[in-house]
């Protein structure tokens, strides 16, 4: 059903705006050979910041255990991002880590869920203080150096904010009297590892890392393709697009992406066709791109476990 609204959304994004879509595909088809290695390598970047994060939460709450190969973290997170196009991103990283992390390794679904849900929370932390920093700057109409100190100044105060995580154990040991003594409340146990200093600063700065990855891509497509689009707007407008994916209930955020693309374009004044139509080339790089690489970092593991069998 989700899935019949997105193209719904689309469809009448495209019918509105009177889009031209063999413009699109000539766009495409012309593109050079870099723009697609480009992709790849940023989506194969941004799936292996993610990969690093869950395994360092994964290793602060079973030190005990022998933590799996880094390979099984890769292939979680790249299986997790492909699945991301018919499932909302979220949800799909819970589920796809959840279940094999039991699955494989005999992690409790609830510690292999939970800890994703934790490493993505830096990134939700992050997006929400560059897009703060980004509605300022456009409130007082600075630009590219405003944007920057906006952005440089919220997203300090989101990493100081982060480190005091460790300051809410106590809090929670005082709600209820079962959870005083509740083993992932101890010093040095559960949430106190993955909430102390260090583990924080590492999966804050792994998430800024890991934004700016992604906001690379917008830039380049207008660059690749020749879009009449100023590189910093499209920089900009992906700060606040991205921030649908926090209410996303379609598949891949498709339709709600590329309407969130056109309004925040045609409010810079870029108008509605050529918007959408640079949101959905955006859409099918950033598709191509993933169906490529998420193979490629899963083929050790299913290589090694062939080998095994």
């Amino acid at each position: 059903m989700f899935l019949l609204l997105s193209l719904i959304l689309v469809i009448c994004a495209v019918v509105w705006s009177g889009l031209d879509l063999r413009n699109l595909l000539h766009r495409l088809i012309e593109a050079p050979h870099w723009l697609l290695l480009c992709f790849i390598v940023l989506t194969g970047i941004q799936i292996t910041i993610s990969a690093i994060k869950w395994r360092i939460v994964v290793n602060q709450l079973t030190p005990e255990t022998s933590p799996p190969g880094f390979s099984f973290f890769l292939t979680c997170s790249s299986a997790s991002a492909l699945l991301s196009q018919l499932l909302t991103t979220y949800v799909s990283s819970v589920v796809v880590r959840g279940w094999a992390g039991r699955r494989f390794h005999g992690i409790p679904i609830t510690r292999g869920a939970g800890s994703s849900v934790f490493e993505q929370l830096f990134d939700v932390v992050v997006l929400m203080c560059i897009a703060i920093g980004t509605l300022i700057t456009w409130i007082v109409g600075g630009g590219a150096l405003t944007w920057v100190l906006f952005v440089t100044l919220f997203v300090v105060l989101g990493m100081l904010a982060s480190t005091r995580l460790n300051h809410i154990i106590p809090v929670l040991r005082q709600l209820h009297p079962k959870l005083s003594g509740h083993e992932a409340l101890l010093d040095d146990c559960g949430i106190a590892r993955i909430c102390s200093g260090p583990t924080v600063s590492a999966l804050y700065g792994l998430s800024v890392l890991r934004y700016l990855v992604m906001l690379a891509r917008a830039p380049l497509i207008v660059i690749a393709l020749g879009y009449s689009i100023s590189s910093l707007d499209a920089a900009q407008g992906f700060t606040i697009v991205q921030t649908t994916q926090l209410a996303a209930f379609t598949p891949g955020n498709l339709g709600l992406q590329e309407w969130g693309w056109s309004g925040v374009l045609a409010f810079l004044g870029y108008g509605f066709e050529k918007p959408l139509e640079f949101a959905l080339a955006l859409r099918v790089m950033g598709l191509t791109s993933m169906i490529i690489v998420t193979p490629l970092l899963m083929a050790p593991v299913f290589s090694a476990r062939k080998a095994m069998a």
